[in-house]
């Protein structure tokens, strides 16, 4: 019984935990057969170039997103593996 919209803003949440610095949500687009995933990030952290090096998408600094023709499990598979890219970036970014 969901609209599209209901899932906009979750992605912030993550962002208001105490030393998080990326949050990301994904959801499945069953209008498209995608998955739709954003990405926020806090001070210097690069969110845009997650999205534009592995999920086919663009934004800014600290708000973009991107889409994955995967399913959600594989998706997120993907994304928990290359977390450890982006470890020194993400242990030193500064807010």
């Amino acid at each position: 019984g969901y609209q599209k919209g209901d899932t906009e803003g979750f992605v912030n949440y993550g962002l208001s935990l105490e030393n998080i610095v990326f949050s990301v949500f994904m959801a499945d687009d069953t209008q498209k057969d995608m998955v739709k995933i954003s990405f926020r990030s806090k001070g210097n952290f690069d969110c845009s170039e997650v999205a534009r090096e592995h999920f086919n998408g663009g934004g800014h600094v600290n708000a973009s997103g991107g889409r994955s023709d995967k399913s959600i499990e594989d998706t997120v598979k993907e994304f928990v593996n290359l977390l450890p890219n982006y470890a020194e970036k993400l242990e030193n970014t500064t807010i």
